[in-house]
């Protein structure tokens, strides 16, 4: 059977998908604060918080341009007795300065769970065309970049790894943690120092894996994957990547990060059979230095292992 990266034990190789024949062994990682609150819904919001969802929208829309002044007199009356809440402060002043962050956050949070809710109500259709849109216009920014670096961070459990790849055309060469890898786009050599130990084999041009295959790490527009927008708020979209029916992909759903105001991808959220392994990406940019490529000479004394 094959192996690839995660057979050289590197700190995190073990939750990486590098073929397609190998399932992906992640260790268990959530989401992240923000990615959950996008997808949570304003209903959920306002019922976790006890309040009433009108007591809720007023208040936070009030209190986030003025808190102090929204607590005293009516306002501050209006929402105690809208939302049923017990305030034990001496005065409304005193109750505005102690609540003015929490106003804030709800007021943000609203916001943002308001927005998710109205995708979520969007037709499928009209999220799926949203999802295709954002895809189109990422694969567009990327490729005008022409040759191109990404520095990003693997992260599993309580790991992190960071690792940076360069890329020219099909090829590419890839640094993560303590291993390196060099693609000439059809041969990978995958370099482990430690172990001492370069494992060959063909490119596995499907695989959407960013450390399988990062020439195509953000492409999706193609019939493997079924895109469809799950929330989008400021310069924020999450778009959810489903396999297509009758697909063999080892991967199941990935939810994708988007910078909508510069068309840029923000993290990749991975997820087997209920494990995740979320990359975050921390730069990608044009660069114009050459690619470095596999040089055997430097592996002298390693074993060669080749799966051609």
């Amino acid at each position: 059977m094959k192996y690839g990266i995660h057979t050289w034990r590197w700190p995190l190789c073990s939750a990486l998908l590098l073929f397609a024949a190998q399932p992906l062994r992640a260790a268990q990682a959530s989401l992240g604060a923000s990615a959950a609150a996008e997808v949570r819904s304003a209903t959920e919001l306002r019922f976790a918080a006890g309040l009433p969802a009108a007591a809720v929208s007023e208040f936070a829309a009030a209190t986030e341009t003025e808190a102090a002044t929204a607590a005293e007199g009516a306002g501050f009356a209006g929402f105690a007795e809208a939302s049923g809440t017990a305030v034990e402060a001496a005065s409304a002043s005193e109750f505005a300065a102690a609540t003015e962050a929490e106003a804030a956050t709800v007021a943000a949070a609203v916001r943002a769970t308001d927005a998710g809710t109205r995708v979520a109500a969007a037709p499928s259709s009209e999220r799926s065309q949203r999802a295709e849109e954002l895809l189109r216009r990422l694969v567009a920014s990327i490729k005008a970049l022409g040759d191109y670096g990404v520095s990003f961070a693997v992260e599993s459990g309580d790991q992190t790894v960071e690792g940076h790849y360069s890329v020219s055309g099909n090829r590419y060469s890839m640094t993560l943690g303590d291993a390196e890898v060099f693609c000439d786009g059809k041969v990978r050599y995958e370099v482990d120092h430690r172990r001492r130990e370069v494992v060959i084999d063909r490119v596995n041009e499907s695989s959407r894996n960013i450390v399988d295959n990062p020439t195509r790490a953000f492409d999706f527009l193609d019939a493997q994957y079924r895109a469809s927008l799950v929330s989008e708020a400021g310069s924020c979209a999450v778009v959810r990547l489903t396999p297509a029916e009758g697909g063999a992909l080892p991967v199941g759903s990935i939810l994708l990060e988007v910078d909508t105001s510069a068309a840029k991808p923000r993290s990749l959220t991975y997820d087997f059979d209920g494990e995740q392994v979320v990359v975050r990406v921390s730069r990608i940019a044009a660069e114009h230095a050459a690619l470095r490529t596999f040089d055997a000479s430097a592996c002298k004394g390693y074993e060669f292992i080749d799966f051609r």
